[in-house]
């Protein structure tokens, strides 16, 4: 079947993907994959059975299995093997290098400038584009990449530097105590550096949210560069639990880092004040330097951190999910629990794809008065939570890999400049 003769052809995409660990579960490498368009995922560690890695990871399950666990679910099982380069002395090499920082942001600079040299070096094959995370991928990188004809693409993947630091601000003055438990050393305008440079060398910028976008236009970044594209899942993966008939109480859960950027602060309200209400609350995730301020909070359970492999579980314990994050991309627990058929109370800062009154609520995140009524009125009005949640579930699956690979690609081809916009 040919093309109409308004329509241009499909240019012949081949992407290097500098990966950063298991981001997003290697949902990039694998829609770029789907459309045949993948040349080479380059990352530091990735598990292949039978390979050097599988041994190691068997050596570790000796002293520590968790840890030998978290080693063996670097992998996605559709991913072909062979497109992925990895580095096993650079991957041990660079943890080794995290004393010789003083800040956590310098170490990733530094991070990324290894990984960097090291694609560098090994080249990008038949490659025509480069795509990369920013604050993850190498500035220089990217820059050597144009040098040699290489188109370049970048996700933003939360906000800029310049809106977190105006949202820390904010959350360290309404809640001290939380930024002085949480305060160690740190360089943002390190991280301002590498994204202005980054964005300099891109000639695309992907974004989930248009949360983010407006913090990148804000920053100056041409809108033409920009495309909103919400980041997939892989819905199959998490089962949809009927909740109808469920006894109660009702659970309104939390998964994700707990601390001021993530709202933490804001939940703990919410649920003081529906204390007595026969609501309970659980967060789940690591408390860091907040562990004692959370500790203190008599009306919600705090699971603490667990292993991917347990979340599926714990979201299907859950009968609605509350996240009034102050700054993200747009979190993929979110995505996650709407996958598992749950309600989402949360906030436009969340940059999640909830639509408010039909997924859930969406509400500022320090508006305490109306998150807490939402969450008030999903825990009262069963039919509501289970119509809500399985409209999350059919929301969740429209963000497919293969919808996502359909709007990556069209990215790519622009950028290689031989399809129009």
């Amino acid at each position: 079947m040919t093309g109409s003769p308004h329509s241009a052809p499909s240019p012949a995409c081949r992407v290097v993907v500098a990966q950063d660990g298991a981001r997003l579960h290697y949902a990039i490498p694998l829609a770029l994959q789907s459309r045949s368009a993948l040349e080479r995922m380059y990352v530091p560690w990735y598990f292949k059975p039978g390979s050097t890695v599988s041994a190691i990871a068997s050596l570790v399950a000796v002293i520590d299995p968790r840890r030998a666990n978290r080693m063996r679910e670097r992998r996605h099982p559709g991913l072909d093997v062979s497109k992925v380069w990895t580095n096993l002395a650079l991957a041990a090499r660079i943890p080794l290098g995290r004393r010789r920082f003083t800040t956590v942001e310098e170490y990733y600079a530094w991070e990324s400038e290894q990984v960097g040299e090291w694609i560098a070096r090994r080249g990008f094959g038949a490659g025509n584009a480069l795509f990369g995370f920013v604050r993850n991928v190498s500035p220089s990188l990217c820059a050597v990449a144009r040098a040699k004809g290489l188109r370049v693409i970048v996700d933003q993947m939360i906000a800029t530097m310049a809106e977190e630091r105006r949202q820390e601000a904010t959350q360290a003055e309404r809640f001290p105590e939380w930024k002085t438990a949480a305060s160690e050393p740190h360089d943002a305008d390190l991280v301002e550096e590498v994204e202005q440079r980054t964005w300099a060398n891109a000639d695309a910028v992907t974004c989930a949210s248009e949360y983010v976008k407006a913090s990148l236009l804000a920053q100056g970044v041409p809108e033409d560069k920009i495309t909103v594209l919400p980041y997939p899942i892989e819905a199959d993966s998490y089962a949809f639990v009927d909740r109808s008939g469920r006894p109660g109480p009702v659970t309104v859960g939390f998964v994700g880092s707990l601390g001021l950027r993530k709202g933490t602060p804001y939940f703990l309200e919410v649920a003081k004040r529906l204390q007595g209400r026969g609501i309970r609350f659980v967060l789940v995730g690591p408390t860091g330097a907040h562990a004692s301020l959370i500790a203190g909070t008599d009306s919600v359970e705090v699971v603490g951190p667990v292993p991917r492999s347990e979340v599926a579980a714990r979201l299907a314990s859950f009968d609605v999910l509350l996240f009034p994050s102050t700054c993200e991309g747009s979190p993929g627990a979110v995505m996650e629990a709407m996958a598992a058929g749950l309600p989402v109370v949360s906030t436009p800062n969340s940059g999640t794809v909830v639509r408010d009154g039909v997924d859930g609520f969406i509400h500022p995140y320090d508006d305490v008065d109306a998150l807490a009524g939402s969450v008030e009125r999903l825990a009262a009005d069963a039919a509501l939570r289970l119509e809500m949640g399985r409209q999350s579930r059919a929301r969740a699956e429209q963000f497919s890999i293969p919808a996502y690979a359909d709007g990556l690609h069209a990215v790519v081809a622009r950028a290689v400049g031989r399809m129009p916009r």
